[in-house]
């Protein structure tokens, strides 16, 4: 790409494309830290922690997921106000722990909860998951649709409903760990 000057950036070229200066794996990683810090920011406000004490918290995710939030962990602190983090590939979920999953990361906020508010607030979300695979698994069953449909959005289907299924195993376990 060739660099165009000008006097003045009023008379200047609007820059055809940028797509060279986008990194995609940066760009996942900072949506990825944006979203548990939402996520432990929304777990604050639905339990009504105040926002002055500072939580503690541990999370469970795959390894290459895992090492990019220990390396973003100060970042993640600051934002949602956590005392300490601690994210691993095997964690047992803590007693009285609020539970939050953002595709395979499992958030744990530390003495969030009591043990029938988040058996609701699970079931809700166990619905919601089971509302979403429901059609999905319609579509797939449907010869018409894997047969006539694009096949990035047959396989865009398949990914979407294997992250739903993986979801709601994840949900059951943690409702089984309730009782």
């Amino acid at each position: 790409m060739e660099l165009q000057t000008a006097d003045s950036i009023m008379v200047a070229v609007w820059p055809e494309s940028i797509g060279g200066c986008i990194d995609e794996q940066t760009e996942e990683q900072i949506e990825r830290v944006q979203s548990v810090i939402r996520s432990i920011r929304d777990i604050r406000s639905q339990y009504t922690i105040p926002p002055a004490k500072p939580l503690v918290c541990s999370a469970v995710a795959p390894e290459a997921v895992c090492a990019m939030l220990n390396s973003n962990a100060a970042l993640i602190q600051k934002q949602a106000f956590v005392e300490s983090l601690t994210v691993e590939t095997e964690l047992e979920k803590p007693e009285n722990a609020a539970v939050i999953i953002i595709d395979e990361v499992q958030i744990y906020v530390h003495d969030a909860v009591d043990k029938e508010a988040e058996r609701k607030r699970l079931e809700k979300q166990k619905e919601f998951v089971e509302k979403g695979i429901k059609p999905l698994a319609g579509k797939l069953s449907n010869e018409n649709f894997t047969s006539r449909a694009k096949p990035e959005v047959v396989a865009q289907s398949r990914q979407k409903l294997k992250e739903l299924t993986e979801q709601l195993e994840a949900i059951e376990k943690l409702l089984a760990e309730l009782d």
